[in-house]
């Protein structure tokens, strides 16, 4: 059964596969725990300010303001965050998405 709607909080519900459509075509596709692991959110901070524009792997959308960072990935794994971690010598914590936020932010 195909069920389409905006209302991201009945398909949280109810489905077991999601589809985001961007454009025309489809952007992502999986079970919803899957694309949750998948779309996920950094919040970076650092005692310097952060360099801009700031090169992430895999990021969806990046906003730097200073010394702090947000960034949201698809599919960065948690031995790369470690890495940009390292190299950034900063201090990054992981946000999980609703699937909402994560329709907003393949949206931007």
């Amino acid at each position: 059964m195909l069920f389409s709607t905006h209302i991201t909080s009945d398909l949280e519900r109810v489905a077991g596969d999601i589809a985001i459509l961007k454009d025309g075509v489809i952007a992502y596709e999986g079970d919803m725990a899957s694309l949750q692991d998948r779309i996920r959110r950094l919040h970076i901070s650092s005692d310097r300010d952060l360099p801009s524009p700031l090169s992430t792997p895999k990021a969806i959308r990046t906003v730097v303001n200073g010394s702090s960072a947000t960034v949201t990935v698809d599919g960065l794994g948690d031995d790369e965050i470690r890495k940009i971690q390292a190299d950034l010598s900063a201090r990054i914590t992981v946000e999980q998405l609703n699937l909402e936020e994560i329709f907003l932010e393949v949206h931007r």
